[in-house]
């Protein structure tokens, strides 16, 4: 388990996105995240340096979204929305929004309006930007945070999966294999991380109803 007074504050003061003047996520929020990115390296540091880095400089992205957005737009490259992608404000926001609330529902018509666009539009600039659907970015993401997890505490894989926004554990076991290539508890086990007895065949369950891009 990571240290009680850093992964403890950070889940006390999670919640439903607070937005701020015209959409950006609250400064609480991607705060939260920060401290959970930070507690994450501190957790596998000396074990696995170049997972530490990545948690580190996602850190770092999610501090440069507090910089006021006001003016960015101003400043955009004019070719730049002319071929079809997000701005870089807009990128920038997109991915602290995700890294805040990866154990929450994420709906593609929320990410749409933090980036001002219609649902339709903001699909087609996403996958200009970057390279694949909201989906599966999102689904990306929460794959990373589990991995995470897994190196830097002892939690359970279906307490993993929850907080990092699957439907349940099998729901995560599922899109893990397919990410990955094995198990959680095998990708685990490999890593020198205690694996999950309680692993379950990966079947359906009602722990939690799927909602839109929470896969």
């Amino acid at each position: 388990m990571l240290r009680d007074d850093i992964f403890t504050a950070s889940k006390d003061n999670t919640g439903h996105m607070d937005f701020v003047g015209a959409g950006a996520p609250g400064d609480l929020d991607v705060q939260t995240a920060v401290v959970r990115l930070l507690a994450n390296a501190s957790g596998y540091l000396e074990r696995d340096q170049l997972a530490a880095k990545r948690c580190i400089n996602r850190a770092a992205t999610l501090l440069e979204s507090l910089a006021p957005a006001r003016g960015r737009a101003a400043k955009d490259s004019p070719s730049r929305l002319i071929s079809g992608g997000l701005a870089p404000w807009q990128i920038h926001r997109l991915k602290a929004y995700v890294e805040a609330n990866l154990s929450a529902t994420i709906a593609i018509e929320q990410m749409a309006e933090l980036c001002r666009l219609s649902v339709s539009h903001f699909a087609r600039a996403f996958k200009v930007s970057f390279g694949e659907p909201p989906h599966r970015y999102v689904v990306r993401q929460r794959i990373a945070r589990a991995r995470e997890m897994m190196l830097a505490t002892d939690d359970p894989l279906s307490q993993v999966a929850l907080d990092c926004g699957f439907a349940d554990q099998s729901h995560f076991s599922r899109l893990f294999r397919r990410e990955e290539g094995e198990s959680p508890n095998a990708w685990r086990r490999t890593r020198g991380a205690a694996p999950d007895t309680a692993e379950p065949v990966e079947a359906a369950s009602s722990m939690r109803a799927p909602a839109p891009l929470a896969a």
